[in-house]
């Protein structure tokens, strides 16, 4: 599973656009034809929590379903936009997914995105006694979150989290950001430089907002923590 999964978000991050224009890049995925699903699956637009869900599921599935948290910087991606992935869990592999369209920067700076991924998770564990927490990107970081955030609060906690290249703390400026920039395509805007800061977080958050688990899971408590299945664990500003 892991090899297919990993090309396919591999051609996500390689689509994403080099100029920061957010904007554009929500207009152009959107126009995007998304995936046909493969037979026996279904799309289902719903809610959870008060939070627009899509639910694909196949009949027969029977194991526990993945909660998945799509990635695009906090300010882009849909649960539409990731039916590649959700379609071939769910086809391949028996895992009926839920995915949440929560807010999105800049209208909804964070943690709107953790706050509706929160609510969303809390609604879905309510039917589902247990879940794979799974996403990309800073739907990474956001699966990290509301697991750690479910340990402490005392909700049911996921069976396991799934996050590929999440993002462990904002407003980090490393050198290797400098270093790798211009060969990396995770970095081809300069994290360093705070513009997507700007646009994701308010412009009075301090250290204390920055050291928040729920915003940098890093500073969080990994104690009794599910088994986590983690790619790339990323220090930087964005994604």
């Amino acid at each position: 599973m892991a090899s297919l999964l990993l090309h396919i978000l591999d051609a996500i991050f390689k689509r994403m656009p080099a100029n920061g224009d957010i904007y554009a890049e929500r207009k152009n995925n959107a126009a995007r034809r998304p995936p046909r699903p493969p037979r026996g699956v279904t799309v289902e637009r719903t809610e959870f929590g008060g939070i627009p869900c899509e639910v694909v599921k196949k009949a027969g599935n029977t194991r526990i379903p993945v909660f998945y948290i799509h990635g695009g910087g906090f300010t882009t991606g849909s649960a539409r936009e990731r039916r590649a992935i959700t379609f071939y869990l769910c086809d391949r592999f028996d895992f009926d997914c839920i995915v949440c369209d929560y807010r999105l920067a800049p209208e909804h700076k964070l943690p709107a995105a953790h706050e509706d991924c929160y609510a969303a998770y809390g609604a879905v564990v309510q039917r589902y006694p247990q879940v794979v927490l799974m996403g990309e990107s800073a739907g990474g970081t956001l699966a990290v979150s509301v697991a750690m955030r479910a340990l402490k609060e005392g909700i049911a906690r996921p069976a396991a989290v799934a996050a590929f290249s999440p993002l462990a703390a904002l407003n980090t400026d490393l050198p290797s950001h400098k270093t790798n920039v211009k060969t990396d395509y995770m970095l081809k805007r300069d994290p360093s430089s705070g513009e997507l800061l700007k646009l994701i977080c308010h412009e009075n958050a301090g250290v204390e907002f920055f050291k928040d688990p729920i915003i940098s899971p890093v500073y969080g408590t990994f104690n009794n923590f599910p088994p986590p299945f983690f790619i790339g664990f990323r220090f930087g500003n964005f994604i």
